[in-house]
């Protein structure tokens, strides 16, 4: 296709030769040159063939977590320059995010942009696309998702073989029906590639056939979603598939010889029924409720009649060697189930296909995939279950990083201020008149006492509030050391304070990073503060922040970086009840405070020079217990976070002072006590209650006025902090 250009006529309507045209004439050029310009702007249109929109796994989200917004987008006219527009539509709050992406002519493409979920309801975007000379290419507005599940519900994805290969759970308590766990089905050709997107998924069942349709750039994805603390559930649907995905045959601790048919299988039934160690450790799910059937052993189905007709049906399965890992379930000398730790994750592997003959038709399908989950039966009947409120553990963090220059009015002062301007204006002015006999010199007197009250108020405001431009940092980084390279999940938590309305340049030039705002979970109505322009640049960003006068705003920078080296190197060994930590450490600062946790114990170790190396031995339960060290350190987080909402309440000094102690408590958010039905929540993998539940050895390492990636803020502030708390978990030693 060619566009149609149309060259203007200069100064037709004042030409002599025009205007001896007939009328008629001329209505026919003009409605003719109207024509050629609308079909000109319909000829460029139709370059753009293709232009969809897909929100999270299968139009599935879960609140106060990542997801992906794939975008397809196929050309067939001349190139350009497209920007995609992701705007919150009028009912909803967040971020708006924009991306620039090449669309040669003749060309298909799909990207995937990071979309925060701000709240459960009235989710709600225009996507809009635009050239690059701002104009409007195509549009679809009022995208939402289906379905949008709040945290405390389980959310798996399924890259199955079959559309009726997705997995099914047991059917919640109908009181609480949107606490049901969801599976959705996710096509190989849009899984993301962008790990953050893949937070919220709690588990992803792969059939080993469709690994073979994931590309490099996916592998490494759910490859950094699972060391983070996902759970992939592999089901080997021929052992052929192995030998085309070695990632796949490396990671399992299942190694393919051959196949077998196997008849006699109750233990798959007993495993159901009668329960025992859980996959994981700990059954997340029941552990939110606070219910029974929590910990390192789970319940079984105990209800559960046996399915004759499945007992009696051959199975095909697998066969080879376990390389690691436990048998969850085995018939004969034949494993059914394998299981083992992946990084701070679990691959749990099949060793045939929920997919085929008898598995499909099998009576108790649902529950086999909710244990397999660690999804309480006590969890799915509960009737009565206490409505726990959220609160975001990212204002914990603003707390410990907002400005001490905002200082706030007490209400007694306020309250002597507003009754002060009540008598002047009312009696004490009408008293003052009445002496003078100038009754009517009130038209003049009220707008004075106006202009000085006003006066008065803005003189307060400016010595309570305003400023030097300030920007602090706190970063809590996550180790997932791997020979010579170590990837590192970030989270960093910026406050600007503005003494000004003024826009303020963030960036951060990490594999994969993007900005989000304040969440406040459900005790602010799940909306999200910090507004801001966000420019996705391939996978990293750029930002324009907008903060009001004589306020801080809170942006949280959410990030994955593979780094040359490894910044902490830990070494444990078992001695007697205790262990030994060797310590090496390889950055530029030294470790301020060195915090331990073994078997629920927490331990404070000391320091470690820039550069040095420091052996420790802990003893066994010495310190004081981990759950003891949450509760007295998160005893503040409510109050803190409701002085840090008040507008009014007086200056009664910093919010959370002690920084690297109430970070470190605030990582252990599963631990804290349920305080007037409020409960703390980050976003998925922040928490690490799981693994010291699992036994694992919890390391955390508090560098203050450090960074390893730098800071977000792009300009140069008047006073500044950074700080960095290192995260590192260690299997338990034997």
């Amino acid at each position: 296709m060619h566009e149609t250009s149309i060259k203007p006529m200069n100064n037709l309507g004042t030409s002599g030769w025009w205007k001896g045209c007939p009328s008629t004439l001329r209505k026919w050029v003009a409605l003719a040159l109207l024509f050629l310009g609308i079909l000109n702007a319909a000829h460029g249109a139709q370059g753009l063939k293709q232009f969809d929109v897909f929100l999270g796994f299968d139009h599935t989200v879960m609140e106060g977590n990542w997801f992906p917004v794939i975008c397809e987008v196929a050309n067939d006219g001349p190139t350009f320059t497209g920007v995609l527009q992701l705007e919150p539509s009028q009912i909803s709050q967040g971020q708006t995010r924009r991306y620039v992406v090449e669309l040669p002519t003749g060309t298909q493409k799909r990207f995937v942009v990071p979309v925060f979920a701000s709240s459960r309801y009235n989710l709600s975007w225009n996507a809009r696309l635009y050239d690059q000379t701002g104009r409007k290419r195509a549009e679809q507005m009022n995208v939402s998702p289906r379905r949008t599940i709040p945290q405390e519900a389980v959310l798996m994805g399924a890259l199955a073989r079959r559309v009726d290969g997705v997995p099914i759970f047991p059917e919640v308590h109908r009181n609480r029906a949107d606490w049901q766990p969801v599976a959705t089905r996710i096509q190989p050709e849009l899984f993301p590639d962008n790990p953050l997107t893949l937070d919220a998924l709690k588990a992803l069942y792969l059939n080993s056939e469709k690994a073979l349709d994931l590309k490099a750039p996916q592998v490494n994805a759910l490859l950094a979603w699972l060391g983070n603390g996902g759970h992939l559930i592999v089901a080997i649907e021929q052992p052929g598939d192995l030998l085309g995905t070695p990632w796949l045959r490396d990671l399992l601790g299942f190694e393919c010889t051959g196949v077998a048919t196997v008849e006699d299988k109750p233990a798959l039934h007993d495993w159901l029924r009668l329960g025992g160690e859980s996959l994981t450790g700990i059954s997340d799910a029941s552990a939110r409720l606070n219910t029974p059937g929590t910990g390192a052993k789970t319940g079984g189905f105990l209800s559960l009649r046996t399915d004759n007709t499945f007992e009696k049906a051959p199975l095909q399965i697998a066969t080879g060697v376990r390389r690691f890992g436990r048998v969850v379930a085995s018939a004969g000398e034949h494993p059914l189930i394998l299981s083992g730790p992946r990084g701070r994750g679990l691959v749990t592997v099949l060793t045939f296909s929920p997919e085929r003959e008898p598995l499909r038709a099998w009576q108790n399908k649902r529950e086999f995939w909710a244990r397999l989950l660690d999804i309480s039966p006590v969890w799915l009947a509960a009737q009565d279950r206490p409505n726990y409120g959220t609160r975001s553990l990212d204002g914990v963090f603003g707390a410990m990083v907002d400005s001490k220059q905002v200082r706030k009015l007490p209400v007694g002062w306020l309250v002597a201020l507003l009754l002060v301007y009540l008598a002047v204006i009312g009696p004490v002015d009408h008293y003052v008149l009445k002496r003078l006999n100038r009754q009517m010199l009130t038209w003049i007197t009220f707008p004075a006492y106006v202009i000085l009250f006003s006066g008065l108020i803005y003189f307060i405001g400016y010595k309570l509030r305003a400023g030097d431009n300030e920007w602090n940092e706190i970063q809590v980084l996550d180790l997932f050391p791997n020979q010579a390279t170590t990837a590192i999940r970030g989270r960093s938590f910026g406050s600007l304070y503005s003494p000004a309305n003024a826009t303020y340049g963030l960036a951060m030039r990490q594999n994969f990073a993007s900005l989000r705002g304040d969440y406040a979970g459900s005790y602010g109505g799940g909306q999200e503060s910090g507004k801001a322009t966000v420019n996705q640049q391939d996978n990293a960003f750029s930002a324009e922040a907008f903060v009001p006068v004589w306020t801080s705003q809170l942006f949280i920078g959410e990030w994955w970086h593979s780094f040359k080296g490894q910044p902490l190197v830990v070494t444990a060994t078992r001695q007697g009840g205790g262990c030994e930590l060797k310590v090496a450490n390889n950055l530029s600062h030294p470790v301020d405070r060195l915090t331990v946790v073994v078997d629920g114990w927490l331990t404070e170790l000391g320091t470690v020079p820039a550069r040095g190396n420091a052996t420790f031995t802990v003893r066994a339960r010495s310190g004081r217990p981990l759950r003891d060290f949450v509760k007295q350190s998160g005893a503040n987080f409510n109050s803190a976070l409701d002085r840090r909402h008040q507008a009014l309440g007086g200056n009664s000094g910093e919010l959370l002072p002690n920084h690297a102690e109430h970070a470190m408590a605030a990582c252990f958010s599963g631990l804290m006590p349920k305080e007037n039905y409020w409960i703390f929540r980050g976003t998925q993998g922040f928490d690490l209650t799981p693994a010291v539940e699992r036994g694992e050895i919890v390391l955390l390492a508090w560098c203050q006025r450090h960074t390893l990636a730098g800071t977000m803020n792009q300009f140069t502030p008047r006073r500044s902090q950074a700080d960095t708390l290192y995260r590192l978990t260690l299997p338990a030693p034997n």
